[in-house]
């Protein structure tokens, strides 16, 4: 199971985002490039800080590799490591767990 949960925080005085000039002279007017995230291009804002943790096998199940296949051997069916991931140096990183802080404006 993955989970990742965020909180985000608004403070500070609103700031008003203004367009530039386009090719029609109108100054008031957002450029359509301008604004990521929600709200409106032109749009007050206000500043905030969002605070995330994102949480990859939240319940630690253990990714075991491919079993021992020698028939002559003791461990013969059983495995005997984990998974690796996506080529990690480290062995199936079970559990992994990020935190993460950004600041808009």
């Amino acid at each position: 199971m993955n989970l990742r949960l965020s909180k985000t925080i608004s403070f500070g005085k609103e700031v008003q985002r203004r367009g530039v000039a386009g090719k029609g002279g109108n100054l008031g007017a957002p450029r359509s490039n301008e604004g990521s995230g929600g709200g409106a291009p032109g749009a007050n804002r206000h500043p905030s800080l969002t605070f995330s943790v994102m949480a990859v096998n939240l319940f630690n199940n253990v990714n075991l590799g491919p079993r021992v296949g020698v028939l002559g051997s003791p461990l013969f069916g059983q495995s005997n490591s984990t998974v690796r991931i996506f080529d990690d140096v480290s062995q199936a990183a079970n559990r992994r767990i990020d935190f993460q802080v950004v600041f808009t404006m």
